[in-house]
């Protein structure tokens, strides 16, 4: 269910990218099954291009209709499941971002009862694409970037797991991946995404020609 209502209005940039709450809470779920389902409604007052992150799909999978550009005046949904793989106390981060520097963040809870089916859980609490680049980017045709997959581990920090993650891209028409190396081919917005141990994270990347 939603809870903690996000103040909406007021004056200045921050009153440009809105959510309908900043607290999923979902109730006890056993390992294996999913929470009904929570919608959190995004709204614009500015024009904003905006691309969302999820520091952990693999409990917390998301979909949208939100539109990479939103015009003033938008509203769209997001849509935010609880599906945990192991037991205990999980939360992560939804974060809506935009390429005018805009933010806004929902904290998703939830409890999960059982053991995890077939393995021990995975030792991964989080994963992570590092980078100095803002979510989302802009790169040039023709250019390369390497991005960093960093895996928190429990007791032991952080782990650069770059080589080790599986590397996907959304249209590799606009950009291909290798090993966390993006290549801009074509003009368009494309998704990279990481995967390790059941674990995601992604970054949106609109490639652009030279002015």
């Amino acid at each position: 269910m939603l809870s903690a209502a996000c103040s909406s209005g007021g004056a200045g940039p921050s009153a440009a990218l809105n959510v309908s709450a900043t607290t999923v809470t979902f109730p006890q779920t056993a390992v294996g099954d999913t929470a009904a389902t929570s919608t959190v409604t995004l709204s614009t007052t500015t024009g904003e291009t905006i691309g969302l992150a999820n520091t952990d799909t693999a409990d917390f999978p998301i979909s949208t209709n939100c539109a990479p550009t939103l015009p003033a005046g938008a509203t769209c949904i997001i849509n935010v499941q609880f599906r945990p793989s192991t037991p205990g106390n999980l939360s992560a981060w939804l974060t809506v971002n935009s390429l005018s520097g805009l933010k806004a963040s929902v904290a998703l809870t939830g409890t999960a009862v059982g053991s995890s089916p077939g393995a021990p859980p995975s030792s991964i609490d989080l994963l992570q694409i590092v980078t100095a680049q803002p979510n989302p980017f802009e790169m040039v045709a023709g250019t390369t970037l390497q991005l960093v997959a960093s895996a928190i581990v429990s007791g032991v920090g952080a782990q650069d797991v770059t080589t080790a993650a599986t590397w996907t891209t959304s249209d590799p028409t606009v950009a291909t991946v290798s090993a966390g190396l993006i290549s801009a081919v074509g003009v368009g917005n494309v998704t990279i995404t990481a995967t390790y141990q059941g674990h995601a994270a992604f970054i949106r990347v609109f490639v652009v020609t030279t002015s």
